[in-house]
């Protein structure tokens, strides 16, 4: 799905030029839960694989051949790679390395963009050479990327044509009587006359907060959201139209 001229959403990701961009995967959340008592699987890690996997084959046109598949000039990592805020758990030292692995199969470089999960990253980026960034601007394409918990400085923003964020976990959610659906979504709109694009959650334990009721998080969207278009993940990615729309329809729960 195109959601601007030469930018795409390919399942949870978006695609800018020869860059993926993905965000808020939260490696490690099952642990975090079961340390509070809650006794959920811990089966996130080869479903997370497996979502990539598609992603990749996507992008391809063709079943994953990792040996045969073009790589990415570069896969950025939009903040919250892992969940904890002040350790490294054990499960997050076993699957963000392999993750980053997995990710270098497919790309010539990985960058790491921090997010406000993400205090305690650095030893696990420099066990594989990766620099962390507190943002990052793609050249060529006016495109600035950062986490979205806290407002760049005005010179970066200036600078921008287009600004992709994270930390939301937007979703949208749909009602049919007493039934209630969310899915995740891309957000599209604008930010100080600037693109604004905020990307759906990697984690796929959760679908996210709906923007049409919920409390906004991120600096970026205190403001008047009905005209931000709506691009829903399910199968494929849906054009929704207008969040305002959405709202006086009452779609969401």
């Amino acid at each position: 799905m195109q959601l601007l001229k030469g930018i795409h959403a390919v399942d949870l990701a978006l695609l800018l030029g020869d860059t993926l961009i993905i965000s808020d995967v939260h490696i490690g959340f099952e642990e975090a839960l079961n340390k509070q008592g809650m006794m959920v699987p811990r089966d996130h890690f080869p479903q997370l694989i497996a979502r990539m996997e598609g992603i990749f084959a996507r992008l391809q046109g063709r079943p994953t051949n990792r040996k045969k598949a073009k790589k990415l000039r570069q896969i950025i990592v939009n903040g919250d790679l892992k969940h904890e805020f002040g350790t490294i758990s054990e499960q997050e030292w076993r699957h963000t390395l392999k993750f980053l692995d997995f990710l270098k199969g497919h790309c010539e470089k990985i960058i790491l963009v921090r997010g406000n999960h993400d205090t305690i990253l650095g030893p696990i980026a420099r066990k594989r050479g990766i620099e962390v960034h507190d943002h990052f601007f793609i050249e060529g394409h006016g495109a600035l990327v950062c986490h979205g918990d806290k407002l760049p400085s005005s010179e970066l923003i200036q600078k921008s044509k287009i600004i992709i964020i994270g930390h939301e976990h937007p979703s949208v959610a749909l009602r049919s009587g007493s039934r209630v659906e969310k899915y995740k979504c891309f957000y599209v709109g604008q930010y100080q006359r600037r693109t604004l694009i905020v990307l759906p959650s990697l984690n796929l334990l959760t679908e996210g907060s709906a923007l049409m009721h919920d409390d906004v998080l991120s600096p970026f969207l205190k403001q008047r959201l009905d005209d931000f278009e709506v691009f829903a993940v399910e199968d494929k990615v849906y054009r929704f139209g207008k969040l305002g729309r959405l709202r006086k329809k009452d779609f969401s729960s």
